[in-house]
């Protein structure tokens, strides 16, 4: 076994999650929400199967408990599905380095539906944190939008729209984080919780895309090839692999340090938009992202 495998794994999901979020904001205008996550979750669920049946192994776990089973439905349903949603509104109407600040989120509302649910502790430094993570998120959300280029600064409405959008991300991936972690103290493989999550996930939105009828008006744009290509990437390296690194570190280390490495996607979003994008970062953005992650780290301080 490599040493520290599980928190490379986290680090390496916290980045592989900011380039997907990236990729997908390039396609903002021509995608909508429930769009994006539909592709996302029946590419994933496609491309995984087909890695596994090449690997050998089999393309469904059926060595796997009903209840175990219906967590890890449910944990799609809400996080991948739900929650995922509200992600990518936010991410659509506010940007990707906006809305990966606020997945910072999730983190602390996990350990608090830990502590509600599961008999969990928080010391005294993680009600801080919890708090300077909140802080740091108003700073940076607060700040004032500037015109790029033909691009029109956000409005205030859209902003506070695209912020509380992205809190109930946060919120969904926390409650899918509770149920993951508890399939994952029993043993189950990291292949196995990410497929049943995707799963529960193609379900939820198919369902949801034929009861509204957005079903064919969502998918007609990754007909085209641009988009097509794009969006397999975003799939191939924010979904494939980052949820299996994302399974695989929570399995491998304490739920809390896991979480905390993941969330460094809101650290790598800075140089990503700088370097790659173009973004202004300013220092007041800076300052608020490092608040907002210490903050995360201080909830997860042993």
């Amino acid at each position: 076994m490599i040493p520290y495998s599980g928190e490379i794994a986290g680090l390496a999901t916290g980045l592989l999650w900011a380039i997907g979020s990236f990729l997908w904001a390039t396609m903002g205008k021509e995608l909508t929400a429930v769009g994006i996550n539909l592709y996302k979750v029946v590419a994933g669920l496609i491309i995984l199967t087909v890695g596994m049946l090449i690997a050998g192994q089999p393309a469904w776990p059926g060595d796997l408990e009903g209840r175990q089973i219906a967590y890890l439905l449910a944990s799609g349903v809400v996080g991948l599905g739900i929650g995922d949603i509200f992600y990518f509104y936010a991410l659509l109407r506010i940007g990707a380095r906006r809305a990966l600040l606020l997945w910072l989120t999730a983190p602390p509302l996990a350990a608090i539906l830990g502590w509600i649910f599961l008999g969990e502790s928080i010391a005294t430094l993680g009600w801080i944190g919890i708090a300077l993570t909140l802080v740091g998120i108003g700073v940076v959300q607060s700040e004032k939008d500037e015109k790029e280029g033909d691009e029109e600064p956000l409005s205030r409405k859209i902003l506070l729209i695209g912020t509380g959008a992205g809190i109930l991300a946060g919120l969904g991936q926390a409650i899918a984080s509770v149920f993951n972690k508890i399939v994952l103290i029993e043993n189950v493989s990291a292949i196995q919780v990410t497929q049943l999550r995707l799963v529960g996930a193609v379900i939820f939105l198919t369902l949801w895309a034929v009861a509204f009828g957005r079903l064919k008006s969502s998918m007609s744009p990754f007909f085209k090839k641009r988009i097509f290509t794009v969006a397999t990437i975003a799939v191939i390296a924010g979904t494939v692999l980052g949820l299996l690194g994302m399974s695989y570190s929570q399995g491998m280390i304490e739920i809390g340090l896991s979480n905390t490495l993941t969330s460094t996607s809101t650290l790598w979003a800075l140089p990503i938009g700088l370097i790659f994008f173009k973004d202004k970062i300013t220092l007041r953005t800076i300052l608020g992202t490092a608040v907002a992650f210490g903050g995360v780290a201080l909830v997860f301080f042993r």
